[in-house]
């Protein structure tokens, strides 16, 4: 399996490092152990990365380990978020309880956490709250 292009640039950029060699993977390699207390081999890394070609699935715990590096909690969450998902977590209710002029109106009670990609450019949201209720607009 090869990372996607995205993936690898954003390696790239945490790891202050350009990849283009293969021997740049035990750089990467020692990079990860020191932020993240897991080591990936090097070698495992240069079929990540398409210096070797391997089509073996690499374990969760190493996706894993390489999603903490990026600074996301897990493997998928960094692939909702490269997908350009908008992510809602919510410990309380939520519910959509209309539209109004082709915006969607949702209410919720409790702790609501948004993540939005990095390059979001999706629909406008608008998040209110009043007496313990959060409303959220989606704006088309």
């Amino acid at each position: 399996m090869r990372l996607s292009f995205h993936i690898i640039e954003l390696l790239k950029e945490k790891s202050g490092n350009q990849l283009r060699q293969p021997s740049d993977c035990e750089f990467l390699s020692l990079d990860i152990e020191s932020k993240t207390r897991v080591r990936i081999g090097a070698t495992t890394l240069k079929r990540l990365l398409g210096f070797a070609h391997d089509e073996r699935t690499p374990h969760a715990s190493t996706l894993d380990a390489i999603a903490h590096y990026l600074g996301y909690a897990h493997w998928e969450e960094l692939l909702l978020i490269e997908d350009g998902t908008v992510m809602i977590w919510y410990n309380g209710s939520l519910s959509q309880t209309g539209t109004s002029g082709g915006v969607e109106i949702w209410k919720g009670t409790g702790d609501i956490c948004v993540v939005f990609p990095k390059n979001y450019n999706g629909p406008q949201m608008r998040f209110t709250s009043s007496g313990g209720t959060v409303q959220i607009q989606t704006l088309r």
